[in-house]
């Protein structure tokens, strides 16, 4: 089962976010699906709020790329580290394009249940990509 939820979670770094494959979404996640980041970030709630961080995301760092440098299953749940990286080319929210590359890490914990994340917890460095594109 650990390695199921593994290589369902490495799917969703793959497929959706470095490829930027939204309609794998439905296959990786639940419908039931919610999230919690620290710092908050609203992005609205469930599979619709997912697809817009995603394509917000891509768009603002059009070369947007996760590197997975840990994957850590037990039971139903699975712990990622994994490596940021992309150019500020597109609006974020207020901040207009800075042209910058930004480089952070963040911590992921992910539940599954009946193969499908149905929850995930998010911990990204976001101060070090504010003081990288010169806004801190």
């Amino acid at each position: 089962m650990s390695e199921e939820n593994k290589n369902l979670v490495q799917r969703l770094f793959d497929e959706v976010w470095n490829q930027g494959d939204i309609d794998k979404i439905e296959e990786i996640y639940s419908e039931d699906f919610v999230a919690f980041y620290s710092p908050p970030i609203d992005f609205g709630s469930g599979l619709k709020g997912l697809r817009a961080i995603v394509t917000q995301m891509r768009n603002t760092f059009p070369d947007y790329h996760e590197k997975v440098e840990e994957l850590i299953a037990e039971g139903n749940k699975v712990v990622a580290r994994f490596v940021v990286e992309g150019a500020h080319k597109g609006p974020l929210g207020d901040i207009p394009p800075t042209g910058k590359s930004v480089c952070f890490e963040e911590v992921a914990i992910f539940r599954i249940d009946g193969g499908k994340i149905v929850e995930q917890r998010g911990f990204p460095d976001v101060m070090k990509m504010f003081r990288q594109l010169g806004l801190s």
